[in-house]
């Protein structure tokens, strides 16, 4: 991942109502991540959600949207993330089709979410994947560049406003992914049916998806532990629903709106919920400047003896994630959806001022040598870490251990340095990268571009 801070590893309710705000299906729905604008069907929600081998959703009418289909069995105690890929349909513009709607439902119990994402992949590749099925979606990490809809519901339905759409592009690939886990004693048969309805048409306002991802977590053994990410953006946005995305040791998530002074926050959504959090939607949208920046936060409990990190799995993992649906005003693109470009993505929290939140009492000068030891060593034969996932963990604890003013003046230093000496401090090592900070080429650099922001690093 390209954020300042993703560079240092080596790859990647309680719904609160208020007055212009209600209660949706979902992390689907909403997960809106990924997906469209719109609004999550008051019929759809009220629908029990499907058992196994019941799943009804019919494909959209014929040259209206297509159906993505996935399916196995999972036996007892199994966990399994598979993905199919498919070639998006060619737009008679020659750009694309445009999402107007999504729908999705799956076997309950047994799933823990569903997302789409668009990918690097061409139609040329897919001959290397029969029917398209990707087995435990092996290699398709850094395919990943952008999410078009997701869900953490049973079922759900997301559906445009007239004068909006989410582009499709011609000649691009999209990967779903779908993850389950079986706690039963019994095998469960799976499976996730996703309509995906569009036009030719373009429309006049362009949507985008919030994938506001926190990278740095840690809940150590029978303890309590946050994280978070305060998350800023180049663009003016119309919000249209928001929801979280949490693992079992999840107690409590809260989301705030703050202005341009970086104060005075206004609730923007809260849910105790982790396993099917409600989503907040807001009609008319709610229209969010860019001189405002929106900071959550994830609240955990961990009663056992094991210790968690940010990652994927959700017996072995935690995430902190808010997800929300937007359009640009016309005209104007949606932002960078794919956190891998130079710049990073604004819809996963990267660039644009955007940052981990600190809850520790670590000063900056602290976590900067642990960070920077790491970005040193990752990936050299002075490396102390066993596997890169080591080293990712110990990058997340640095993080988790700062305070917040620390990790203020820490991503000013990291921006300095990711923006005047990359070139110089940057190494490829096969399968990762490194920062060889201390490097004579890399330390010149730092001093002669980056001594305000060290020395306010030191003083923090």
């Amino acid at each position: 991942m390209s954020s300042q801070y993703a560079a240092t590893i080596s790859s990647f309710c309680n719904d609160r109502s208020t007055t212009g705000r209600r209660p949706a299906i979902g992390w689907a729905a909403l997960l809106v991540a990924a997906s469209a604008l719109g609004c999550s069907s008051e019929e759809s929600s009220a629908q029990a959600p499907p058992e196994s081998g019941s799943l009804t959703l019919a494909p959209p009418p014929e040259g209206q949207g297509t159906q993505l289909k996935l399916a196995w069995r999972l036996e007892p105690g199994a966990e399994k993330t598979n993905c199919l890929v498919r070639a998006a349909p060619a737009g008679t513009d020659g750009v694309g089709m445009y999402v107007t709607a999504f729908e999705h439902e799956y076997t309950q119990n047994a799933s823990h979410h569903a997302l789409l994402y668009s990918t690097g992949l061409t139609p040329d590749a897919l001959s290397g994947y029969p029917e398209g099925f990707v087995e435990d979606c092996a290699g398709m990490d850094a395919q990943r560049l952008g999410v078009y809809y997701g869900t953490q519901a049973a079922h759900g339905a997301v559906t445009m406003p007239p004068d909006v759409g989410l582009l499709l592009p011609s000649s691009s690939v999209v990967m779903l992914e779908f993850h389950t886990i079986n706690t039963g004693l019994d095998p469960v048969d799976v499976e996730l049916r996703m309509n995906v309805e569009y036009t030719d048409v373009k429309p006049a306002k362009e949507a985008g998806v919030l994938f506001h991802y926190g990278p740095a977590i840690h809940v150590a053994p029978a303890s309590s532990a946050k994280a978070g990410m305060h998350c800023g953006r180049p663009i003016d946005i119309n919000l249209l629903s928001v929801a979280s995305h949490m693992h079992a040791r999840g107690i409590g998530f809260t989301a705030s709106i703050l202005d341009a002074s970086g104060g005075n926050p206004t609730p923007l959504y809260e849910t105790r919920d982790w396993e099917a959090p409600a989503s907040a939607e807001f009609d008319p949208p709610l229209r969010l400047s860019k001189d405002q920046t929106i900071d959550f936060e994830c609240h955990y409990e961990n009663a056992g003896a094991n210790e968690y990190f940010q990652g994927f799995s959700a017996a072995t993992d935690e995430m902190c994630v808010l997800v929300g649906l937007y359009y640009a005003d016309e005209g104007v693109p949606r932002m960078e959806s794919n956190p891998f470009a130079s710049s990073g993505s604004p819809e996963w929290c990267q660039g644009s001022g955007s940052r981990p939140r600190g809850f520790g009492t670590g000063g900056c000068p602290a976590v900067r040598q642990c960070v920077e030891q790491i970005n040193d060593e990752v990936g050299t034969a002075t490396n102390p870490f066993t596997t890169p996932k080591d080293a990712n963990h110990r990058w997340q604890q640095c993080v988790v251990e700062s305070s917040d003013a620390a990790l203020v003046k820490l991503n000013d230093y990291l921006g300095c340095r990711a923006t005047n000496c990359r070139d110089t401090c940057l190494t490829s090592l096969p399968g990762s990268t490194a920062w060889p900070i201390s490097s004579a080429e890399c330390q010149a650099c730092l001093s002669t571009n980056c001594t305000a922001q060290i020395d306010a690093c030191i003083a923090t």
